[in-house]
């Protein structure tokens, strides 16, 4: 794909690619463009792999609303944080479905 966008601009130059009807502008303007996208999709990435490192490193004992540790709590009852229920032989099973969503 890089090589798709840069071949036309190494190749015929930017004077060329306007004698073709291409609109003038310039190569750091093109390619700057392509950096909100693409710092989107890292960003996406980083958070991902941060909530599913700490789901992992609470042993999945995380509320599934508001990400409360449930560690030292009773093995089901209420997040004291917001009030959802939760039961923590199943919160394995739920954070490995919801992570397993989140996947890209």
């Amino acid at each position: 794909m890089v090589v798709g966008l840069v071949f036309p601009f190494i190749f015929f130059g930017s004077r060329h690619l306007q004698s073709l009807g291409f609109p003038s502008i310039s190569i750091f303007a093109f390619y700057g463009s392509l950096g909100v996208p693409i710092a989107f999709v890292a960003w996406a990435a980083y958070r991902f792999n941060r909530v599913r490192r700490t789901v992992k490193q609470q042993n999945y004992l995380l509320c599934l609303k508001c990400m409360y540790a449930l560690r030292g709590l009773a093995p089901s009852g209420i997040c004291p944080e917001c009030g959802t229920p939760f039961d923590a032989n199943d919160l394995k099973e739920k954070w490995q479905r919801e992570l397993k969503k989140l996947r890209i």
